[in-house]
């Protein structure tokens, strides 16, 4: 797997990567959020987003990235 890398190397083209959020003052209460996400360029107050959250669309301040590892091939 591997390392965290800035947010600004991350790619910018739709693709998902791992991301994770410094959670200074923020909702959760652990210091830090880890979650999966995607640029959306067109989004004009914040750039990243994720999908699978349970309220529909959560949107992310990364500080770090990295690529998502390969899905299992077996699908069983």
């Amino acid at each position: 797997m591997s390392e965290w890398q800035p947010i600004e190397t991350a790619p910018k083209d739709g693709t998902c990567i791992l991301v994770i959020n410094d959670n200074k003052g923020g909702y959760y209460t652990e210091p830090f959020a880890i979650g999966v996400a995607a640029y959306e360029g067109s989004y004009k107050t914040r750039a990243w987003y994720s999908q699978a959250c349970c309220d529909g669309v959560s949107y992310f301040t990364p500080t770090h990235w990295m690529p998502l590892p390969e899905a299992p091939k077996d699908k069983s």
